[in-house]
């Protein structure tokens, strides 16, 4: 058992976490196509850990998108994101997929291990 946070489960979908910039002098896209997005995400959600704006620290314009998404490979994943009409409508000049390990977290409800030699293997 970890000292100080609940152990929980460790996720069994793969995770990714998706960096989408958008392009220069394609802020209409974002206006244009806002409802089509929201209503993609709404109806997806199941799928998504998590996913919102970027924007740098204390400044209001969004300069981007991240997602934290659930699928069985990075192929299925491209396939799900160019269904949201940000992506299909060209919004973002550079995406950068990675991939993830949700370890802790209080949207988790604490973390993956039960002591630092568990997870030792992994920090090599």
């Amino acid at each position: 058992m970890a000292k100080f946070a609940p152990s929980v489960n460790k996720l069994k979908d793969q995770v990714f976490l998706v960096l989408a910039y958008d392009a220069e002098g394609k802020n209409n896209v974002r206006n244009i196509f806002l409802d089509e997005h929201l209503e993609f995400i709404e109806k997806n959600y199941n799928q998504y850990l998590s996913c919102g704006p970027l924007r740098l620290p204390g400044e209001q314009d969004i300069i981007g998108s991240f997602f934290i998404v659930t699928s069985e490979d990075e192929g299925k994943l491209n396939s799900f994101l160019q269904k949201d009409p940000y992506i299909a409508n060209d919004l973002y000049g550079k995406m950068r997929i990675l991939s993830a390990t949700p370890a802790a977290g209080s949207w988790m409800g604490g973390v993956i291990w039960n002591n630092a030699e568990d997870i030792r293997p992994n920090a090599t």
